[in-house]
C-alpha cells in the first residue's frame, strides 16, 4: 500500500460528502449513507478499534432503517401496479409509511447533523494519522475467519439460519472490499456477494422484510376495526408468502451451487 493513511483519510472523505447528501436530501442519500457507516463499522472492527467500530454502526442503524423503509414504498408500489392490492388500500398504507419515513428520517439527521457524526468524523482523523499500517494484515485475517463461516448448514435451514447467513455473506462483501481499497487482491465474489448467492439472499430477505411489516400492519388495522384494509392486506400476504417460498428454494439452489463451493474454498485456503 503506497499511503498507509490512505484507506481512513478517503474513508472520511468520502463520509463527510455522503452526510452532506443526505442532509440535503439527495435520492437514495440514505441507503448510500447506511452502506458507507456500515463498511466503517466492519474495517475498524477488524483493525481493533472497536469505539469506532460501534459508533459507525449506531449511526448506520438510522439510516437503514430510513432506506428498508423507502424500499418496502417502492415494493409496495410495485405489487399494486401489478393488481395485488386495492389501490385504496395501498394509498392508506403507503400514507401511513410516509409519516413513519419522516419521523425515521429526522431521527437519522438528528445523528448525522449532532455531535454523533463529529466524533466519528474525528476517530477517522485519528485512525488516518496513526497510520495504521496492520490494516491490510488485519483485514485479511478477518476475510479468513468470516469465510469458514460463509457455508449453510445441511438439511432444510430455518429463517434464523439464512439469516445468520445473510449477515455472514454481508460482512464478507464489506472486508473483501475494504481489503482491495487497503491494497490487498480484489475478489470479485467478495466484492458483489455474487459467490455467496448475494442477489438470491438479498431477494429472499427483503421479501422477509416486507413480509413482516405487513404482518404488522395487518394487526393493526385489526386492531382499529378497517376490515377492508385487514382483508386486503391478507390477500397480499398470502401472495407475498408464495414469493418468499420461491425466494426461499432459489436461495438454497444458489447457495449451494457447485460454483459457490469452490469459491468458497478458494477463499478459506
Amino acid at each position: 500500500m503506497g499511503d498507509p493513511d490512505a484507506f481512513w483519510k478517503k474513508r472520511r472523505r468520502e463520509l463527510a460528502r455522503a452526510c452532506k447528501d443526505f442532509r440535503r436530501g439527495a435520492p437514495g442519500g440514505a441507503t448510500e449513507l447506511a452502506e458507507m457507516l456500515e463498511g466503517v463499522g466492519v474495517a475498524a472492527r477488524a483493525a481493533g478499534d472497536r469505539r469506532l467500530s460501534r459508533r459507525a454502526r449506531r449511526i448506520a442503524r438510522r439510516c437503514a432503517r430510513v432506506a428498508v423503509l423507502e424500499s418496502h414504498r417502492r415494493l409496495l408500489s410495485r405489487v399494486r401496479k401489478l393488481g395485488l392490492i386495492a389501490a385504496d388500500a395501498a394509498e392508506a398504507l403507503d400514507a401511513r409509511w410516509e409519516e413513519l419515513s419522516r419521523e425515521r428520517s429526522r431521527r437519522a439527521l438528528r445523528a448525522v447533523r449532532g455531535r454523533a457524526i463529529e466524533r466519528l468524523l474525528d476517530a477517522l482523523s485519528r485512525q488516518a494519522h496513526a497510520g495504521e499500517r496492520r490494516l491490510r494484515r488485519r483485514l485479511e485475517r478477518a476475510e479468513r475467519r468470516n469465510a469458514r463461516s460463509l457455508r449453510l448448514p445441511p438439511g432444510q435451514p430455518d429463517d434464523r439460519d439464512l439469516s445468520r447467513y445473510q449477515k455472514r455473506v454481508r460482512r464478507a462483501v464489506r472486508i473483501g472490499l475494504a481489503l482491495a481499497e487497503a491494497g490487498g487482491p480484489r475478489n470479485p465474489d467478495a466484492a458483489s456477494g455474487e459467490g455467496f448467492a448475494g442477489s438470491a439472499l438479498d431477494r429472499w430477505h427483503g421479501l422477509r422484510a416486507f413480509r413482516k411489516l405487513l404482518a404488522r400492519e395487518r394487526e393493526e388495522a385489526e386492531r382499529r376495526g378497517a376490515v377492508t384494509l385487514a382483508l386486503a392486506l391478507d390477500r397480499l400476504i398470502s401472495a407475498v408468502d408464495a414469493a418468499l417460498e420461491k425466494a426461499r428454494r432459489q436461495l438454497l439452489a444458489s447457495a449451494r451451487a457447485p460454483s459457490n463451493v469452490v469459491s468458497f474454498r478458494r477463499r478459506s485456503a
